[in-house]
């Protein structure tokens, strides 16, 4: 699995049946199954992040810079489509706010800025986008601290032990505030934004896909089997189940989660697809929007622009509740509507 410019087909694919998964964890689906479906789907985000920092090492500084400015320009346009998105439908329909004027200020309040800000929390209209401003913070750390200069010479030579050791640390301590908090500080802590934020998620899957060219690493991963990676995912799947089913509660990120991203990761990038497979063209050209709008699809037929079609299906067969943000503030406009006419 030598690091070239070649395009990994495979990864595109990935990155296609991420954005799926992501869709699957705003399901909200109220049954027994699906609690083991949105638990496995959460490796999509960390995913994500780790395709990218795999591909990070070989961009230039000056595409680094500009990848850094695209994300910013997606960040600020998504954020201000939700919140009109969101004010439009508050102004004609109501909503879970009492008036327009208090959902822009629950928008624009220094607490919510300040989640934004440090912990990368994104108000609850467009809580999905908490990725990109996490991804933004990533590619600003890594475009000012990557690559060190050439005066730091005990750094540079050690840089993969260095990383090695600084991406378990911050897994470890997504984990402590996360999964193990029970055990660690005798209570759940059930904040997520401490835990999924830039830090604690973003750097470490980011700096796990740069340790994936350290020359050890590569020579171990070249002599893998697309076979042997495909069972060591199936097991390491079976153990990702049996860990939710032993934690029995919806979290962001577990322990197997790092395990099976990475095994997933290896098995995709040795698939052999063309560049013509649609699957891979698709997640190449579109993974990324249908991470940012997929919320949008939902709002709209919750109001009712595709005659409730979509969700219609999904309650009928699988009993859904509405995901939260949104969808939850667009149907309970719908509710005060309805409450309003009888």
């Amino acid at each position: 699995m030598k690091p070239s410019r070649t395009r990994y087909n495979g990864l595109d694919a990935l990155k296609l049946i991420c954005s799926f998964l992501v869709i699957v964890i705003h399901l909200a689906i109220p049954s027994t199954y699906y609690y083991y479906l949105r638990g496995m789907a959460r490796i999509a985000v960390p995913v994500f992040f780790l395709i990218t920092g795999y591909f990070y090492v070989n961009t230039s500084r000056k595409k680094r810079k500009q990848q850094i400015i695209r994300i910013l320009k997606l960040l600020i346009i998504s954020l201000t489509a939700y919140l009109l998105l969101g004010a439009l439908h508050i102004y004609i329909f109501g909503g879970i706010f009492s008036n327009l004027s208090s959902y822009l200020s629950s928008f624009f309040s220094p607490s919510s800025i300040f989640k934004l800000l440090v912990f990368n929390q994104s108000h609850e209209s467009a809580v999905h986008l908490w990725y990109l401003s996490a991804l933004l913070y990533v590619l600003i750390v890594y475009y000012l601290a990557y690559p060190l200069p050439k005066k730091y010479v005990f750094i540079r030579k050690n840089k993969y032990l260095i990383l090695t050791l600084f991406t378990i640390v911050l897994l470890l301590i997504n984990l402590s505030i996360g999964e193990f908090s029970p055990f660690i500080f005798g209570k759940k802590i059930t904040t997520i934004a401490y835990s999924r934020n830039f830090l604690f998620t973003g750097l470490p899957y980011f700096s796990l896909g740069i340790l994936l060219h350290s020359p050890f690493i590569k020579s171990l991963l070249n002599q893998i089997k697309p076979s042997v990676a495909l069972a060591v995912t199936i097991f390491v799947l079976i153990f990702y189940l049996a860990e939710l089913r032993f934690i029995d509660r919806p979290l962001d990120n577990y322990f197997s989660t790092a395990i099976l991203s990475l095994s997933g990761f290896v098995f995709f990038a040795k698939l052999k697809i063309n560049d013509t497979n649609p699957i891979a063209i698709c997640g190449r050209k579109y993974s990324l929007g249908i991470y940012i709008t997929h919320p949008v699809v939902q709002c709209l037929d919750e109001l009712g622009v595709f005659n409730g079609s979509v969700m219609m299906h999904l309650r009928t067969h699988h009993r859904l509740r509405p995901y939260s943000g949104n969808s939850n503030m667009l149907l309970q406009s719908k509710i005060n509507v309805q409450k309003a006419l009888t």
